[in-house]
């Protein structure tokens, strides 16, 4: 795999309306009114976001989608855990293999809702990344393909009419935000737990 950088954070309502108003682009989130989002909530993750609306603001911001490889690695390898400690590219969450309720939001524990980009310390992934698991899924850049030799073959993947999510949301039980789950969406479907981050190749 090539190097890549992938953000820190999910990105937030705050860069999103930058986008918004400079783009001049008039479809806005379904929760946002009057043209911005609910106050107190900059620092929260953007959602109801279709995958085109998250692809238009990376390439606004000089970004991408991450792949889907590109993104579980970031949430499962870390440079300083061996494998057998629970890092590597064996970790089932993005701190280890143990689900800890105060390291994540999900529907176990979490508020019931999205909270701020960040919050949860504990949670952060080897690469220092936060929200890799629960908080909102995210959209990657690639079409939903079942895996080589799944017995289960999915047909609107097999037409290549859906796209790649990853990490779990609020909404989620504990098993739903492991760093290897998968979910899928057409591409112009736009959900309350559902944002994105931005990645680039490295150069």
């Amino acid at each position: 795999m090539a190097a890549f950088y992938i953000d820190k954070y999910e990105v937030s309502n705050a860069q999103y309306k930058k986008f918004v108003d400079a783009a001049g682009r008039e479809i806005l989130p379904d929760d946002w009114e009057n043209g911005t989002y609910p106050s107190g909530e900059d620092y929260f993750p953007v959602v109801y976001v279709t995958w085109y609306d998250a692809n238009d603001y990376c390439k606004w911001a000089g970004k991408r989608l991450p792949t889907e490889k590109e993104w579980e690695k970031a949430a499962r390898w870390s440079p300083t855990k061996t494998v057998a400690k629970g890092g590597g590219d064996s970790s089932l969450f993005p701190w280890g293999n143990r689900f800890h309720r105060n390291n994540v939001n999900t529907k176990n524990g979490g508020p019931g809702r999205t909270t701020i980009t960040g919050r949860y310390e504990k949670g952060k992934s080897g690469y220092g990344l936060y929200d890799m698991s629960g908080n909102v899924k995210e959209w990657t850049a690639d079409w939903y393909q079942d895996y080589p030799g799944s017995k289960y073959k999915d047909e609107f993947a097999a037409a290549g009419e859906v796209k790649a999510t990853r990490g779990g949301s609020f909404l989620e039980n504990p098993y739903e935000c492991l760093a290897t789950c998968r979910y899928k969406y057409s591409p112009g479907t736009a959900y309350d737990d559902l944002g994105f981050r931005c990645a680039k190749d490295a150069k």
